[in-house]
Formats: C-alpha cells, sequence, structure tokens
C-alpha cells in the first residue's frame, strides 16, 4: 500500500497500528507467565490458562506465587477454587506495578505515606469476586500467598476484570485516534501514552477514600471522584490518587483528545468549575484560562478589551522583572534564583516572551540533560516527566523539534528501559540518579505511580508537533504543520488521526525521503472543514516543484510564512514536494555569477553560450577551484 493510501483509509482501529496498543479487546485479562515461586507448588502454569478443568496447587504454609500479566491491568480480580478446599482455608493477595516493589506480605502503597495496603485475605471457597471498594487502580504482578495456612490450596482459575474507561464498553482497544511510523519506539511510546489515559480514566465512584478517619492498613477505592451523574473522570493516576488535579491536565487533555472520545476529561472540567469559588480560583492548581478568548467568544467586546490589557501588562511585567540575563532564562519569583524548569517552559509554551529568548531558553535548559533525563532544579533531585512534558513543547515551540525528539528518546527511552519499568503505561517520577525514589521526606517510593497521565507529553509531541495535526478553535480548521524533517534525528515517516467530537475523524501524515529529496504529504479531512499544509524549506533544501492531486502548483501563488510554504485547501488530498539543492548567490563579475548549490560551485559565463555551466569539485572555497565543463 503506497503511504499517501495508508493516510487516506487510514481508521484507529484497522491497521499495523493495532498491535502497538496495550489495551486489550476483552476486559477479561489473565495472567502471561509466572514470574516467581517460593515454596512447594505443583502445576501452577495452569493459573495462567482458561481451563477450570487444569488445577494449580500451592502446598504448605509460606508458599508464594507471583503472576506477570504482562502489562499494567486494574480492577477487579477473580478467583475460581476447587471445591475440595475446606470452608476456613484462606490465601493473601498482594498487588505491585513494578517488579521492584513486589512483596508477598504488602502492596504497593495506593493510600497515604502514612498508610500500608499490606494484602487481601481471601476465603479459599466457590468462586471469590473482589468487592467493588477492594478494585486495584493499576497492578502488573499479583502474589498469591499462603501465609500460615498449612493446607494445600487448589485454584481453577483467576483473572481479572479490568473497570477503567467504562465507555468504551467491553472492548477496551477502540480508540478514536491512532498514531504510526518508521520509529518503533515511538509508536510504542505514543500507546503507552494512550493506554495511561484509559487506566486513568475511573468509573465516577471508584475515587480514592479520603475520609477523616481512616484504618492505618488496606485500600479504598469507592468515592464519588465527580458529579454524580458522569461515568467516568480523567484522574492524575490508576493506582494514586485517583483523583481530578487540575494542573496537571494540562497535558493530559490534549493525550485524551488525540486518542480517545472521552467524556472523562470533560466530566473533571465539570467537577472542577462547580467547585470553583466566589473568588474565581479553582481546585488544587489549574492551567491559566485565556479569559480573553473566553471573553471574545461571549461576544464581551468591553470584557476581552480589559483581560487584552491585563495580559499585555502581565506579559511586559514577567520579561521586565523575572528575566536573568546572565543566564538567558527566566526565574521563579523575584524574590528566588531558582531557575525552574517549569518556569521556562511555561514561558515559551504560553507564549509570554520574545523568539530570541525562546531561543534562549531552549538551548539553554538542553545543557542540563543528562543520561536519565531533564532535571527540575525547583525540585531538588528529581526528574518529572509532567514538566519535562512540558519541555517537549517547550522546544517544538522554540523552533527545534530535533531537540524535542532528542529529549523524548532519552528521557522516555530510559523510563522504557529502567529496571522498575512496567513498559506499557508511564511513571510519575523519578531521582535525578535514575533511581526509583521521589526526594521527599516519610516518601515510600512503593508509592510512586507508574500509570500517572501527566507523562503523557510524547503522544502529544508526536501527534500536534512532529506531524504536526491539529484543530483550531472550533474544528471548522485544521492545520498540518510537519516538524523537525530534515534533521538528522528526525522520524522518516509517520501518520496520526483523531476524531473531533463536533466535526468527526481525521488523518494525516508525511513521509520523506532523503535520498530522493522528496516529501509526500496527505490528509484526510472531516466534511465542512478547510485546511493549511506546511511545506518546509531550509539552506539544505529548496523546492523545486509541488504537487496537489497531480496537479503542479506555482510556489509563486502560495502564502510565505518563515521558512514554510503554506498550502489552503479544503479538501482531503495528497502534496508531493521535490527538493533540489538551495542555490546561492555568491559574487557577480563583469562576465561570470558565482552560485553556491550546497558544496559546490557553479559559475555561469555570461559571455559563452547561454545556460552553459561550470561546475567545481568538492571545495570547500573559490581560492583556487578546478572547474569541469557541463
Amino acid at each position: 500500500m503506497s503511504f499517501a493510501k495508508s493516510v487516506l483509509e487510514a481508521t484507529p482501529n484497522e491497521g499495523e497500528w493495532n498491535k502497538n496498543k496495550f489495551s486489550p479487546s476483552s476486559r477479561r485479562v489473565y495472567a502471561q507467565k509466572i514470574h516467581r515461586i517460593e515454596g512447594n507448588t505443583e502445576n501452577v502454569e495452569n493459573l495462567l490458562v482458561q481451563d477450570t478443568t487444569k488445577i494449580a496447587v500451592l502446598h504448605g504454609s509460606d508458599t508464594a506465587v507471583t503472576l506477570d500479566f504482562g502489562f499494567n491491568t486494574c480492577g477487579l480480580v477473580q478467583i475460581e477454587f476447587d471445591n475440595d478446599n475446606d470452608n476456613d482455608k484462606h490465601i493473601e493477595l498482594s498487588f505491585s506495578e513494578s517488579k521492584q516493589f513486589i512483596d508477598k506480605t504488602t502492596s504497593d502503597r495506593s493510600m497515604d505515606f502514612l498508610m500500608e495496603d499490606l494484602t487481601l485475605k481471601v476465603l479459599c471457597k466457590g468462586t471469590y469476586q473482589m468487592p467493588w471498594v477492594s478494585q486495584r487502580g493499576a497492578f502488573k504482578y499479583l502474589t498469591l500467598w499462603t501465609h500460615e495456612e498449612s493446607r494445600s490450596i487448589s485454584i481453577r482459575s483467576i483473572s481479572t476484570y479490568m473497570t477503567c474507561m467504562p465507555s468504551l464498553g467491553e472492548d477496551l482497544s477502540r480508540y478514536s485516534g491512532y498514531f504510526h511510523s518508521s520509529d518503533q519506539f515511538a509508536n510504542s511510546l505514543w500507546y503507552a501514552g494512550a493506554y495511561t489515559i484509559q487506566l486513568a480514566t475511573i468509573p465516577v465512584d471508584s475515587g480514592r477514600r479520603h475520609s477523616v478517619i481512616m484504618p492505618r492498613t488496606g485500600w479504598f477505592n469507592d468515592a464519588l471522584a465527580g458529579l454524580k451523574d458522569a461515568s467516568e473522570i480523567l484522574t492524575n493516576g490508576a493506582r494514586r490518587d485517583r483523583s481530578v488535579w487540575s494542573g496537571d491536565r494540562s497535558v493530559s487533555l490534549l493525550t485524551e483528545a488525540v486518542c480517545f472520545d472521552s467524556v472523562g476529561g470533560q466530566a473533571a472540567t465539570d467537577w472542577l468549575l462547580t467547585h470553583q469559588k466566589e473568588s474565581g480560583e479553582f481546585p488544587y492548581a489549574c492551567k491559566p484560562i485565556d479569559m480573553y478568548e473566553l471573553a471574545t467568544r461571549f461576544g464581551d467586546e468591553k470584557a476581552a478589551s480589559e483581560y487584552a490589557s491585563q495580559a499585555k501588562e502581565l506579559k511586559s511585567r514577567i520579561n521586565e522583572v523575572l528575566w536573568d540575563e546572565q543566564h538567558g532564562m527566566f526565574k521563579d519569583n523575584e524574590l528566588s534564583s531558582v531557575l525552574s524548569q517549569d518556569a521556562k517552559c511555561f514561558a515559551v509554551w504560553f507564549d509570554v516572551t520574545s523568539e530570541e529568548r525562546k531561543e534562549s531558553i531552549s538551548e539553554n535548559l538542553a545543557k542540563r540533560w543528562t543520561k536519565f533525563g531533564a532535571p527540575a532544579v525547583e525540585s531538588p533531585g528529581m526528574i518529572s516527566p509532567f514538566i519535562s512534558s512540558c519541555e517537549l513543547f517547550c522546544h517544538s515551540l522554540a523552533g527545534h523539534p530535533e531537540r524535542a525528539l532528542e529529549l523524548f528518546r532519552t528521557m522516555w527511552g530510559y523510563i522504557w528501559n529502567s529496571p522498575y519499568a512496567v513498559q506499557s503505561s508511564l511513571i510519575e517520577g523519578y531521582l535525578q540518579d535514575g533511581s526509583c525514589k521521589y526526594p521527599f521526606t516519610l516518601y515510600d517510593p512503593a508509592y510512586i505511580s507508574h500509570a500517572h497521565h501527566w507523562a503523557t507529553g510524547p503522544t502529544v509531541l508526536l501527534t500536534n508537533h512532529i506531524v504536526g495535526l491539529s484543530f483550531e478553535h472550533d474544528h471548522s480548521q485544521w492545520n498540518l504543520f510537519p516538524a523537525g524533517i530534515f534533521s538528522e534525528n528526525a522520524i522518516e515517516w509517520a501518520q496520526t488521526g483523531f476524531t473531533s467530537k463536533t466535526k468527526g475523524f481525521i488523518s494525516a501524515g508525511y513521509k520523506f525521503e532523503r535520498h530522493l529529496k522528496s516529501l509526500e504529504l496527505a490528509v484526510k479531512s472531516p466534511k465542512e472543514t478547510e485546511g493549511k499544509i506546511r511545506i518546509p524549506y531550509d539552506s539544505d533544501y529548496a523546492i523545486s516543484t509541488v504537487t496537489l492531486n497531480g496537479e503542479v502548483l506555482s510556489t509563486e501563488k502560495l502564502e510565505i510564512q518563515e521558512k514554510y510554504y503554506v498550502v489552503s485547501v479544503k479538501e482531503s488530498v495528497t502534496v508531493i514536494v521535490s527538493y533540489c539543492w538551495s542555490t546561492y548567490l555568491l559574487n557577480e563579475l563583469d562576465d561570470q555569477i558565482f552560485y553556491k548549490v550546497r558544496t559546490y560551485f557553479i559559475i555561469h559565463s555570461k559571455t559563452r553560450i547561454p545556460g552553459s555551466l561550470y561546475i567545481s569539485g568538492m571545495t570547500s572555497g573559490l581560492s583556487s577551484p578546478e572547474f569541469n565543463e557541463v
């Protein structure tokens, strides 16, 4: 299949990209392998099959079997015991997202620093169904432990029923967006971001309980996490905190939008608006709201004018007071000398500073990187996938998508391959030395979430920045602005798509063949929309020809924006761009014109036969070239 055809015929759930999904097609899932065995067991491999006629046996006290589900899962565990078990036999269950925290005596923490989850004690009789309050928000490993039970325990089957994102029905693999590219790591991380959002989108009545008086042990996931009439809600993490944290949504809402047609994000927004104070404050921290845009949409010209004036003054003061000229960065506040990661990223993302300062910020942020990622100096010792997600956007918006890709591959490459990685969903944070810890007093490393929605920036980067597909405000206008295709670390080809709630599905992509100097762009757009396609060029790649659906376009008639030509279209199209080596006029003498084409020099004679060219060899200057007539 041709690249253009792949883009134009793409759907979210039919294509090669389906193999990269971590979401199962059935909510009921089974363990994929045995991770660890302690003590005396018999036929424990039968715990991996769905055939209830095959029995696994755990003999005697202190015997333990740890099951690996192969990916981070969640929900309600079901165990079918053999009918020869006595009525008073018990087995204990413990859970862990990361193999680093597997412990038969306790689960990884999900409630609080000072609360221990410990184990769930289960009566070995008939079929055990985990109660709703005890559902586990995320786990990859489940350990069965006989503890002090001296008698044998026979098990016919064990599974979990995943409760996340109820709006999808029984098939959790039904996405409304997709991504596919020549870079398999990018493919995996895009879908890991999507799956992290899915795990963190929970039934509204399964939030983490926050009662005034709580037991010191156990976990309780039966609290109302949003408004009562919502079916599901996008929270900050699957295991913890299972709550709406508005500041984190700066990243997660963007990820949700390109992956799922979910109501979870909107339900969280409704909850925030309901709890807004009379002073205007929202719960927790919240991404700045563009009040000028809201006033404009509601037609309040007076308010819009006032907000625009206030924004202009605030922007001026930020640049006047908080800019550190010596270091080329912004500081947190006028009383602080901390040149925080987040202050600089948001300054670029929210467009509050000049292009020159954006360039300085991007350059100086990149100087801080280590093999483990981008340090958050405002939180000593910590690397934050949340702020580093914002840094991905920062570099792209500052005109350096190649830096964004380098940080993505370095930092999320470590996240993916670290000793504690779950390789299906994305971690909340870790220390600058790469260890799975947080630099806070009393913070148990087992409390760190391995399915945290704020770490999903790569999904947004790949769709909205690298492929460059996005909608404007009311979704009647779309943009295809591929970025960084000429860089040495570029993704050769990539395609993506997602679904607008008001306009429908859009699919687009690019394929750059460097050796052929050819760029192919394709987009399938919804009806009643129009869009702009940005065609890049630079000092090494000058545009030779542009065709739109087979028809040659005159570049003289195209809009020019900085280093791009812009094609405006109102239909699904394929654009083919042919490049040649860029040509520069170096000097003009009485009878000769000197040009440079990449590393070759060309002399055009005014007095010889018109059109005759003399081309030098691979020379670095004009001092004493040797010319050959062509």
